[in-house]
């Protein structure tokens, strides 16, 4: 039984958001570090994979609207993020986009990562201004995009494919004017690191890639 649905969530990209969304069974991984991010975690039995989530309420004159235009501008993810080599947008057609991303080695003796994703973009969800949510999956880019996967592929010859990655970026306006902004995420790394090094390593970082776009958009 645990197979089919192991099978069912990694065929699934619905499934998985939907126990990413599930606000039962996160449990405090960090707490609020000087930036104000907190991060939780939560094991995805049926992944095998701990999930993370920071959640973080967007400082003082800092706009939420110029965040999420920054967290839109694919394109432009490697300008500001000190961990990327390249981002690129492929195809967009209505509240969907395509896209790859290069990192750069999180930590010595392993490697560097690739993976293409699929975001699906919610705008002022419910009827509530500024509530926007872009939630992202992976996708069979051998398929999809082979030329643009053989390219990636020749340009980074020692590089490793990301297969399995899902997760959201969520803004969430407060009553009291702020916003909450939350990122959630699950992967696994490919190649030969356990999925349990790499976790630990994106649960460090998870607050740095927050505070990515958060710090672009200080005035």
């Amino acid at each position: 039984m645990v197979l089919l649905v192991a099978s069912a969530l990694a065929a699934d990209p619905v499934a998985i958001h939907a126990v990413l969304d599930d606000p039962s069974g996160w449990s405090l991984h960090a707490a609020e570090n000087d930036d104000g991010v907190t991060v939780y975690t939560k094991h995805i039995n049926d992944l095998g994979l701990a999930a993370f989530k920071g959640v973080l309420t967007l400082p003082s004159g800092v706009s939420a609207d110029d965040v999420y235009a920054l967290v839109s501008d694919i394109e432009n993810h490697d300008r500001h993020s000190p961990h990327l080599h390249e981002s690129t947008l492929i195809e967009q057609e209505g509240n969907q986009d395509w896209f790859y991303e290069v990192s750069k080695s999180p930590a010595p003796l392993i490697a560097e990562r690739y993976w293409f994703n699929t975001t699906v973009v919610e705008k002022d969800i419910g009827g509530v201004d500024g509530h926007h949510k872009r939630a992202w999956s992976s996708f069979d880019a051998k398929t999809k995009y082979p030329d643009v996967l053989k390219a990636v592929e020749g340009k980074y010859p020692d590089a490793v494919y990301v297969d399995v990655t899902y997760g959201a970026w969520e803004w969430i306006p407060q009553p009291d004017g702020t916003t909450v902004m939350i990122y959630q995420v699950v992967s696994h790394p490919g190649g030969n690191v356990p999925g349990g090094l790499y976790s630990q390593i994106s649960g460090k970082t998870l607050p740095d890639n927050m505070m990515t776009f958060v710090n672009a958009a200080k005035p």
